[in-house]
């Protein structure tokens, strides 16, 4: 044989072991950063609750799929279980909170966490997704994503390539953006209460009475209209007696899970009667008042709720009841109103 042509064939098998050692090694090193299989991936169900004041944030469903889609793999349809979430979102003074709760088997608690917002449940909502994908499944979510091949196309044949110019760009000025507009109100409910009340200045004497009142909620603003009556309080031989009806604007100012605070504008109109048994006399006059109320109200059982109001309000029309020809009481510049109600709200 020619010691040429053999020294050449040496030459290619060495060459040709070279590039068989080369694949094997690409296989390897692919197959070690592929990510983890199905076998690997974790299984789990959301008990998801949203409170009072965040009804408007996004449902359970929402929830699961972006924590699916930052996961690579559907976590909540996968089965047997082996890890629970519980979210639950509420409103507070400062904006919006949602507590996170992760369980493993026998309900034992793998970590908890509380996430707070200012009233942006579109900024609540994606970092509580972000916060279940690393409790759920922390390696698939800090593993390295590898992005596909990219394939090089062919750069095109310029014989003669034109020098590259300057090109000047004008660049147009930065307009602000607007701010968002708020969000308005949406009808909650409607709804009617009874209860006591206690009046001061509205008669010569402190007086019980009973009020019953409709209203209707959004989740701003409600709107009160009801009635009271005085029954009597007497002065100096005469009987005094007040029928009242009301009606209040209110601003909601406080809106925690389970209470609601309120400040209203409120108006009322009546008739005040006083009756003198003595003479067998009669006679009645108009009441009309203007002021505020301020409400605290609190779920009881279901739609039942309790609520505390007290009311302030000047008399626009001052009336004085007689005794013959002398005064015997005249109504004051300002009367008060303390008031207990048991309600049910109709969703």
């Amino acid at each position: 044989m020619n010691p040429n042509k053999a020294h050449s064939r040496a030459l290619e098998l060495a060459a040709l072991l070279v590039v068989c050692l080369l694949v094997i090694g690409a296989g390897a090193a692919r197959a070690q950063s592929a990510p983890a299989t199905k076998r690997d991936a974790v299984a789990a169900r959301l008990q998801y609750t949203l409170s009072s004041g965040a009804e408007r944030c996004p449902d359970a469903r929402t929830i699961e799929q972006a924590v699916s889609t930052r996961l690579g793999y559907p976590v909540f349809e996968r089965e047997p279980p082996t890890r629970w979430v519980r979210v639950q979102i509420g409103a507070t003074p400062r904006g919006l909170r949602a507590k996170l709760e992760v369980l493993g088997e026998g309900d034992v608690s793998l970590g908890a966490r509380a996430i707070e917002s200012s009233a942006d449940c579109g900024e609540l909502a994606s970092t509580l997704a972000l916060a279940i994908s690393i409790a759920l499944d922390p390696t698939q979510m800090l593993a390295p994503k590898v992005a596909p091949e990219a394939v090089a196309e062919p750069c095109p044949v310029c014989p003669v390539c034109p020098p590259l110019q300057a090109i000047d760009v004008e660049r147009a000025p930065a307009v602000a953006a607007d701010p968002p507009a708020p969000d308005p109100p949406s009808f909650e409910g409607y709804g009617m209460a009874v209860g006591p009340t206690l009046g001061i200045g509205v008669l010569p004497k402190v007086s019980g009475a009973g009020h019953m009142e409709l209203f209707a909620r959004w989740t701003r603003i409600s709107v009160h209209a009801g009635g009271v009556i005085h029954p009597g309080a007497g002065v100096d031989g005469i009987d005094a007696q007040l029928l009242m009806g009301q009606l209040a604007l209110c601003a909601r100012m406080v809106n925690w899970p389970g209470i609601i605070g309120s400040l209203c504008a409120a108006a009322s109109v009546g008739s005040l009667g006083g009756y003198q048994a003595a003479n067998d006399d009669h006679d009645t006059s108009l009441s009309a008042a203007g002021g505020a109320q301020a409400r605290v109200a609190a779920d009881l059982i279901g739609p039942v709720f309790g609520e505390a109001r007290a009311d302030l309000e000047a008399n626009f029309i001052r009336t004085t009841l007689r005794v013959g020809d002398a005064p015997a009481w005249t109504t004051p510049p300002f009367w008060a109103q303390l008031s207990l109600s048991v309600g049910v709200r109709f969703p």
